[in-house]
């Protein structure tokens, strides 16, 4: 039933995964040797296994124990192979963005070069924002320090950040303090002018500007923003400071 899973899924695990998956089936079976006889290995495998820090698995027998678990415990495998998934897309993710600023931050790079990369940064970022956890942002927020004075001293202009990449909780923040920078219904110009200068998303703008014009509104929308955050939280940990604004705020919404 389940061999076109572990076919597919088998070959994320690692050395160590594959160890914790086999002690899980040694606590549903009791006793060791009974559960390297369901997964047909040795037995002298999974001693191995708990020697070694980061033991080496092959293939073939990471879809043995995965087979053997999953028919056992169905709950407990895919939770934990959805967050090894989910673990194994940050790791991939941390690492192309490390290596696409590595190569935005050559100084031998032309600026069309480096709007390019900045460009494919910004893309990654935005695409793949539910991705980033707290760690991944601090560390991109270093990195986007570092590529806004970059930019500043190549005269390149800064890609906008994106209201995608914004939590919640962090919109309900920062807007009420928006409103009061914000002029009313302010036209398209504008909200870019002011979309840059403040170094957040225009649709964020836009959303205080409209909400500056309907003052009636304003406690209402933001008492609807802040319940909804509350019952419904994002996927991943909110942020004091998200990665995508601004390494100095404005006094003002700080």
């Amino acid at each position: 039933m389940f061999e076109e899973f572990v076919e597919k899924y088998a070959g994320i695990l690692t050395g160590r995964d594959v160890s914790d998956l086999f002690n899980r089936l040694t606590e549903l079976l009791q006793t060791t040797v009974e559960a390297a006889r369901v997964c047909e290995i040795e037995r002298r495998t999974p001693y191995y296994w708990k020697a070694e820090e980061s033991p080496e698995v092959i293939l073939q027998t990471k879809k043995k124990v995965l087979k053997a678990l999953i028919e056992k415990d169905f709950d407990f495998t895919f939770k934990f192979m959805i967050e090894r998934s989910v673990n194994a897309s940050k790791d991939l993710l941390r690492t192309y963005l490390g290596t696409i600023y590595e190569r935005t931050m050559a100084p031998e790079i032309s600026n069309q070069t480096f709007r390019n990369l900045l460009d494919d940064f910004h893309r990654l970022q935005t695409d793949y924002s539910r991705l980033i956890d707290r760690s991944l942002a601090e560390e991109l927020s270093n990195m986007l320090m570092n590529l806004k004075m970059e930019a500043i001293v190549r005269n390149v202009d800064f890609p906008l950040p994106s209201l995608s990449t914004m939590t919640a909780e962090e919109i309900v923040r920062y807007l009420p303090r928006l409103t009061r920078l914000v002029p009313s219904g302010a036209d398209s110009l504008t909200l870019d002018i002011l979309s840059r200068e403040l170094n957040f998303p225009k649709e964020l703008v836009r959303l205080a500007s409209e909400i500056a014009l309907q003052p009636s509104l304003h406690t209402q929308q933001i008492s609807n923003m802040a319940s909804a955050a509350t019952l419904n939280p994002p996927p991943y940990p909110a942020l004091t400071v998200s990665p995508i604004l601004a390494p100095e705020l404005p006094a003002a919404l700080t």
